[in-house]
């Protein structure tokens, strides 16, 4: 069994060529040792991995790291930067500067306390870190490989790391001493010295110890013995590879005699071979987890099968040609076990089943029997009972809600009726510094900028977002700025000509039957509302903007309302919604509100990508609303739509949980998208 300790105190003892990097360093802190030699929690510890994530850490102690590793000297994406701006949002608040470091607000109170303890492992890794860039004489690392243990870890006096430290670190001195050696020595050789001495002792275990034994292939263990199974020939993983160190001399000049680790394995291989006296079973990965196809064994496997196929054959098989008596010995020899445990080939027997199984495939793990023996369900998918209705005499609600359930149904209705969230935050932990802004990042910096210009506040924005790390380095953040700066003003130029001003927020206070629609929406000027951004307008952007813009036709205080856009091409489009009659707005809005009553029963099949290209395709002069073109954009957009950058809709968890094949909704999907998104795109149009 392995010990993270030992883990731990190997990657310590390589910090003099470590890049310190984001994941690196919080899996040091995991260790329970290490929290509690900082007296930190595991509740602490996600704290430290939020804050680390969000001001932006990546790699680096201090700019020092990268002139170690040859690059030029930065600080923005370092730990000493992260934890000072940590530190320093907690004495001057969020988002102010001083000496060129931007404060993050999000230490706050008692907590502060853990960003201090992050700062003394930070300190306690810079120390080590010094120490073990020296080049030491032998009596001078055993005192500094102690240090590193106490220093690191708090564990007991007779814990299994402490004593097994202090047995391998004795050898070491009696050898040294036996040698009278006494030269100064590299990090690079301690450490190749110390790790298989810690790693192969990890599994301490008497050879010998019972009926089973389980081992490494060793020189001179070849013990006779009725079974010996070999476990883990891999390609690439047996024979051992191993690569050479930069102080090993006789790299490149192989002499007769020289020990080589992969003829030391072949050996060890045939030892145990010749050991096995009635069967010798060899396992290996046959098929790949991710994509199932076929993958190779070790060369040691195919050579010794190889062997076998042209120098054996089976009884019986001595008048088939030399081929097929092959590939019948094979077939015999070689078995290939499902993926899964719980496979019914483990447990049927072939005569009961159409299916043919190898009659040697059984399993003595009986839990899986009672969903074997059931009863077979049928494939085709249930109906989902609805639930009841909630009864409430009158509702106030927030037309934001609305806007979230016709943007996403299946989530609603998961979320709000049955208290349930079936994706979880992604805690990804980046290990790279940015080198383009796109994605979700160059969006939301475009945004910010975009609103930053609209306050007469760009050279402000620039200046903190230099300071975040939110930039590439160098030429290609320069330019990366600049090719933004230039689609702002773009769109800043457009929005500039609606003569834009400081209006109060218009009140939506609109009741319809039992419900109380209420907001308070932004009005940048009298007579027009705006939505605005830099890129493609998105299917629940339009339905939000449409929704408001019948809550305030249908309340009698009808606004224009423009939808402008620069799309990835550098088109800029504009489109407006229709003015429509009270009464029609209402009845638009009493449509969705029937909805959401039916969508907090039961999930409703009303994706909302795939229902704007229906829309679209519906709408388009070259189809002349036909409605199977329609269906098939819709239907390509729920499940064949993933690529390295986007993702089908049927890939989101709600969906999948819900409907994992739209074909059999295509009813229910096509009214809807008549009954509710439909009307949107016939009062949209476009300006020129």
């Amino acid at each position: 069994m392995e010990n993270p300790i030992v883990d731990a105190y190997l990657y310590l003892l390589g910090l003099g060529e470590s890049r310190f990097t984001l994941s690196e360093l919080i899996s040091v802190l995991e260790v329970p040792a290490v929290l509690a030699r900082f007296e930190l929690t595991a509740d602490e510890l996600e704290r430290i991995r939020q804050w680390s994530t969000e001001v932006g850490i990546r790699w680096g102690l201090d700019g020092k790291t990268a002139q170690q590793h040859d690059l030029p000297m930065q600080e923005s994406h370092t730990w000493l930067n992260g934890v000072r701006r940590m530190l320093l949002g907690y004495a001057m608040g969020h988002d102010h500067i001083w000496q060129d470091t931007l404060s993050y607000g999000d230490v706050e109170g008692l907590e502060a306390s853990v960003a201090g303890k992050l700062a003394e492992f930070l300190v306690a890794i810079n120390d080590a870190q010094a120490k073990l860039m020296e080049s030491l004489t032998p009596k001078e690392w055993i005192s500094t490989l102690y240090y590193l243990a106490e220093r690191f870890f708090l564990v007991d006096e007779d814990d299994a790391f402490q004593v097994l430290l202090s047995k391998q670190l004795d050898a070491l001195t009696l050898q040294w001493q036996q040698a009278y050696f006494d030269a100064p020595l590299d990090q690079q050789v301690i450490r190749q010295l110390l790790s298989p001495l810690l790693q192969e002792s990890q599994g301490g275990q008497r050879f010998l110890a019972g009926r089973v034994n389980f081992c490494t292939l060793m020189p001179m263990r070849s013990v006779p013995f009725k079974v010996i199974c070999v476990l883990g020939l891999n390609e690439g993983d047996y024979p051992r590879s191993v690569a050479p160190m930069g102080f090993d001399l006789m790299v490149g000049q192989y002499r007769s005699g020289d020990r080589s680790r992969r003829e030391d394995d072949k050996y060890l291989f045939l030892e145990a071979l010749m050991s096995a006296r009635d069967c010798f079973y060899i396992s290996y990965v046959g098929r790949s987890i991710q994509d199932n196809s076929e993958k190779n064994a070790s060369i040691l496997v195919s050579e010794l099968l190889e062997y076998i196929g042209q120098s054996c054959v089976f009884d019986g098989d001595q008048t088939l040609a030399p081929d097929e008596a092959q590939k019948a010995l094979l077939e015999r020899l070689i078995l290939e076990h499902p993926l899964q445990p719980f496979n019914a080939a483990y447990y049927v027997q072939s005569q009961q089943s159409a299916v043919q199984f190898d009659k040697r495939l059984y399993s003595y793990d009986d839990q899986w029997l009672p969903a074997l023996l059931s009863v077979p369900v049928d494939n085709e998918p249930q109906a989902f009972l609805p639930l009841d209705g909630l009864e409430q005499p009158r509702l106030e609600l927030a037309l934001d809600e609305l806007s979230r359930f016709i943007g996403h149904p299946a989530r609603y209705f998961t979320q709000r009726r049955l208290k349930a969230y079936l994706s979880l935050p992604e805690e990804e932990e980046k290990e790279d510094e940015p080198f383009a802004l796109d994605g979700l990042a160059g969006y939301q910096l475009r945004e910010g900028l975009l609103q930053a210009m609209l306050k007469d506040d760009e050279d402000s924005f620039v200046e903190r977002l230099s300071l975040t790390g939110a930039l590439p380095y160098g030429a290609l953040g320069r330019l990366s700025l600049q090719q933004s700066r230039g689609q702002c003003r773009q769109l800043l130029s457009v929005l500039q000509g609606y003569a834009l001003e400081e209006c109060a927020p218009i009140e939506v206070n609109l009741t319809l039957g039992s419900l109380v629609l209420q907001a308070w929406l932004d009005l940048p000027t009298a007579t027009t509302r705006l939505s605005y951004r830099i890129g493609d307008l998105s299917a629940h952007q339009k339905m939000q903007a449409w929704i408001e813009h019948l809550a305030l036709c249908a309340q009698g205080t009808p606004k224009q309302h423009h939808l402008i856009n620069l799309s990835k091409t550098g088109k800029l489009l504009q489109h407006s919604f229709i003015i429509i009659p009270p009464n029609d707005a209402q009845d638009y809005l009493n449509k969705m509100l029937a909805l959401l009553q039916q969508g907090l029963c039961q999930p409703i099949a009303l994706p909302a990508k795939s229902a704007d290209a229906w829309c679209k395709s519906y709408c388009a002069s070259k189809t002349q609303e036909d409605p199977d073109i329609a269906w098939e954009q819709a239907l390509k957009q729920y499940q064949d739509n993933s690529s390295a950058f986007t993702r089908s809709e049927v890939d989101d968890a709600y969906w999948q949980r819900y409907f994992p094949d739209l074909q059999s909704q295509k009813a229910q999907f096509v009214a809807l998208c008549e009954q509710i998104w439909l009307p949107m795109h016939r009062h949209l149009e476009e300006m020129e």
